[in-house]
């Protein structure tokens, strides 16, 4: 189980949510999830941040972002992977997110990480101006060797 990060770390973590989405969390809802057993938080300082859990042999990507300036280098694809080598030794059999219709760029690192479509959810995401944008949902199975 991941030890609950110093304050200055859920702060970076806030900040760089932040910078990552234009409706970003605020440090003290960051500090409520990390609060629940078996959720992860990974950062690359100054850069991107994951935030992940598992319960009872499911697990879930709650956010990843890469800070503008910093995407198109692999960054989120090394978060991503990370987080789910922790999921699975926390016990995942497999993992679910939600990334909206319009994100292609998510979209391509999630099926090139073996996320397939399986789900649906109309008007999941508030946009700017009022605006909603629909969601997949994506499942990763793991198969063990």
């Amino acid at each position: 189980m991941a030890e609950p990060l110093p304050t200055e770390d859920v702060a970076q973590l806030a900040a760089l949510h932040a910078r990552c989405f234009p409706k970003p969390w605020s440090e003290n809802d960051l500090r409520a999830m990390l609060a629940v057993p078996g959720t992860v938080a990974l950062m690359i300082p100054g850069a991107a941040m994951c935030i992940a859990r598992a319960v009872e042999g499911e697990g879930e990507i709650m956010t990843i972002g890469v800070v503008p300036g910093q995407r198109e280098k692999g960054l989120g694809k090394t978060l991503l992977a990370a987080a789910l080598s922790a999921l699975e030794e926390m016990g995942a059999s497999e993992t679910f997110l939600e990334v909206g219709v319009e994100n292609h760029a998510a979209e391509r690192l999630y099926r090139g990480a073996g996320f397939e479509q399986v789900g649906y959810r109309a008007d999941y995401y508030a946009r700017e101006g009022g605006r909603r944008e629909d969601a997949r949902v994506m499942r990763r199975k793991y198969y063990k060797k």
